[in-house]
């Protein structure tokens, strides 16, 4: 196993957690700007802290993918490269 791999799980172990607790924050914000005078800048955090939301599951199954390079389990590693196609598919449109 080379040693990079698990660095690269932990970063974006670290990078998903950092992603939750932005996008708490940034629709928190979004939503006390939205009660207190509704406009477009409170929409704008809004739909900023859903996209931080939406994003996330993209750095897990990346962390994933690096997980199975680590193990060199080719078939999950396949299966996990498809499914990163699908969510950026789904994500760009």
């Amino acid at each position: 196993m080379n040693e990079r791999e698990p660095y690269l799980s932990q970063l974006l172990g670290a990078v998903i957690r950092a992603s939750l607790r932005a996008s708490g924050l940034v629709l928190t914000a979004g939503l006390v700007l939205f009660l207190i005078m509704p406009g477009s800048f409170a929409d704008r955090l809004l739909l900023g802290g859903i996209l931080l939301v939406v994003i996330t599951p993209l750095f897990n199954v990346l962390q994933v993918l690096f997980d199975e390079i680590a193990r060199r389990e080719w078939a999950f590693v396949a299966v996990t490269i498809v499914v990163v196609l699908m969510l950026t598919y789904a994500l760009v449109g």
